[in-house]
């Protein structure tokens, strides 16, 4: 959706947890009380699979022009996660 040129934009967000496309990860984690720990676990797992997502998808034949599409960032995505606390 981000490289709509109609810019069309998703609807659902983290209300409470969200401002500006960031996710407070730390806050909406601890909204779910007791299992906070397993998921921020299985996010953690996730997002180390994750951050090999640019190369995984050049490997399979990604153009150069979507890999590098400024408004997905995907080159940026372990400085994300690790932003994000999930690294």
């Amino acid at each position: 959706m981000r490289m709509d040129l109609d810019g069309i934009t998703r609807t659902t967000t983290w209300e409470g947890y969200e401002a500006g496309g960031e996710v407070d990860w730390g806050g909406l984690l601890q909204s779910f009380g007791r299992d906070a720990a397993a998921l921020r676990e299985g996010l953690h797992d996730l997002a180390l699979r994750l951050r090999l997502l640019p190369e995984l998808l050049a490997d399979l034949g990604l153009p150069g022009e979507t890999l590098d599409f400024a408004g997905l960032d995907l080159r940026g995505t372990e400085k994300r996660l690790r932003t994000w606390g999930l690294l």
